[in-house]
């Protein structure tokens, strides 16, 4: 008895929609397909594309970044950033 992977590359969920990748990642930001993992090791799982394929649409809030800077931001940014020693500075 095969066992069924958890979750697939956007390549191959896109192979099995017969959509093209763009389309997925564009699904994935609609919140139509799930995905795990981040940057290469993004997949999506096999649980949304049954979701997506019995017509739901609009069920997994995926937590993406909200764009490049997201990435770059320091994790505990304090006063060593410089950020809020400008905003602090006219108090």
């Amino acid at each position: 008895m095969p066992v069924e992977k958890e979750a697939v590359r956007i390549a191959t969920a896109a192979a099995m929609l017969e959509y093209d990748p763009s389309t997925i990642r564009r699904y994935i930001r609609q919140g139509d397909l799930e995905v795990t993992g981040t940057g290469r090791a993004r997949r999506v799982t096999m649980r949304s594309i049954r979701t997506f394929l019995d017509g739901a649409r609009g069920v997994w809030q995926n937590r993406l970044p909200a764009g490049p800077a997201a990435a770059r931001s320091p994790v505990g940014c304090t006063v060593e950033c410089g950020y809020f020693a400008t905003i602090n500075a006219g108090s």
